[in-house]
C-alpha cells in the first residue's frame, strides 16, 4: 500500500511537470508578433486589447508590448507635467490625441513636439 501512494505521486508530479512544460511550450510558440508602428519592426504583440473600441482593436494589431509600455511611460510624464486626472473627461480626451500622435503620428498633435508647461512660481 505504501508502496502504490509513493508511486502515485511520482506519477502526478511528472504529470504536472508534463504539463508546465507543453504550457510554456505553447506560451513560447504561439507569441504573437506585430509589426510596430512605435519601434518600426517586428516585435511581440499585445496579449490583450488594451483599450476600448475599434482603436484598442487596431493599437492590438500594430503595437507591441515594448512599444505599449513606451506609451505608457509618456502618458505618464504627460499626465504628470500638464497636472491630468484620469477621472476628468476632458483630460481623457487630450490623453487620447496624444495616444494617436504618440502611436500612430496621427490628429492634431501629430507633428507637434511635446511641450511640458511653464514651472509654476
Amino acid at each position: 500500500m505504501f508502496r502504490l501512494i509513493m508511486h502515485s505521486d511520482f506519477i502526478g508530479s511528472m504529470l504536472e511537470s508534463a504539463i508546465l512544460l507543453i504550457f510554456h511550450f505553447w506560451v513560447i510558440v504561439m507569441t504573437r508578433l506585430v509589426s510596430c508602428v512605435v519601434l518600426n519592426r517586428e516585435a511581440p504583440g499585445l496579449s490583450r486589447v488594451p483599450y476600448p473600441g475599434e482603436l484598442g482593436k487596431r493599437i492590438f494589431e500594430s503595437v507591441s508590448e515594448e512599444g505599449w509600455k513606451k506609451w505608457i511611460e509618456h502618458q505618464t510624464m504627460i499626465i504628470n507635467e500638464n497636472g491630468l486626472s484620469t477621472m476628468d473627461p476632458t483630460s481623457l480626451l487630450l490623453l487620447e490625441k496624444h495616444m494617436l500622435s504618440f502611436l500612430f503620428k496621427e490628429g492634431e498633435l501629430a507633428n507637434q513636439p511635446f511641450r511640458p508647461p511653464p514651472a509654476k512660481k
